[in-house]
């Protein structure tokens, strides 16, 4: 099979580059043009003229550009929803969606949880094992505190957090402390850390361990609390029992995959029973 190279255009290359460069770098650029060509030049010269103009370009970029583009976006985003749906929405509704499309700048990619159901007495143990990749995809650096809520009545466990860094290692033992404004349910927190823009290369993968307890036939719903790409679920069980996730094209043995992307709100659900003839 032969594939084709586009041919060399200035056009698109200066398109590209400006589009990767951010805007304060540029404006830099043009006010130390500008300043060398009025310090070297006397005014009367066109090399002087073109200094002035490149001040001025300067200023505007870094200044009058961001305003701009700000109260455009303020401008599209009140009636964007009639762009792109051909019709209005509620209010309440728009706020939500809103949201999720502009406060969303932390995604997570390749989320593996994995279960393993060890049935007690009276009830069944659950030891959960978690980790995922954290992105930040904007220009800027973006505290995160990655924590773990659960609730009271799940009897949890909170065994460990961690993080795996191209920069520096974590590892936290936290205490599980009840949500303020919600005591039946426990939380526990990680530091904070500072998540660096994906442009810089620096990787984090987050990991938990915990443990939580519920009836020997019953389920257990996976909720997403950030935006996440590709889910592998698996499952350990003993022979008496069988368990099963939220059905999914790629599923083999003990093991479900999900390419989808899973918002705020999502969840996968995992199911188990004994089976028959083994009471």
């Amino acid at each position: 099979m032969k594939h084709t190279v586009e041919p060399f255009s200035i056009e698109k290359w200066w398109e590209d580059f400006f589009a990767r460069v951010p805007v304060k770098y540029i404006s830099i650029c043009l006010g130390a043009v500008g300043a060398f060509l009025l310090w070297k030049f006397p005014e009367g010269y066109l090399r002087h003229a073109l200094g002035e103009a490149a001040v001025i370009a300067a200023l505007l970029v870094l200044f009058v550009d961001p305003f701009l583009k700000a109260r455009l976006l303020r401008e599209a985003s009140k009636d964007i929803f009639h762009y792109l749906l051909g019709f209005d929405q509620q209010p309440e509704i728009k706020e939500r969606l809103k949201r999720l499309v502009f406060d969303t700048k932390l995604f997570r990619t390749n989320f593996n949880a994995r279960y393993k159901l060890v049935p007690e007495a009276d009830f069944m143990r659950i030891e959960f094992e978690y980790d995922f990749e954290l992105i930040n995809p904007t220009e800027e650096a973006i505290d995160f505190p990655l924590k773990i809520d659960c609730e009271r009545a799940e009897n949890p466990n909170l065994i460990s957090l961690a993080l795996i860094s191209s920069e520096k290692n974590y590892l936290w033992h936290p205490k599980l402390e009840p949500k303020n404004d919600e005591p039946e349910v426990l939380q526990g927190f990680a530091e904070v850390v500072k998540i660096q823009p994906a442009s810089k290369g620096v990787s984090y993968r987050y990991s938990g361990k915990c443990s939580l307890q519920y009836p020997l036939s019953f389920y257990y719903a996976q909720h997403f609390g950030y935006p996440t790409i590709g889910v592998t679920v698996t499952i350990e069980c003993p022979a008496s029992f069988e368990a099963s996730a939220a059905p999914t094209p790629a599923h083999e043995g003990n093991v479900w995959r999900y390419e989808r992307l899973f918002m705020p709100g999502d969840h996968i659900n995992i199911r188990w029973k004994r089976k028959e003839g083994h009471d």
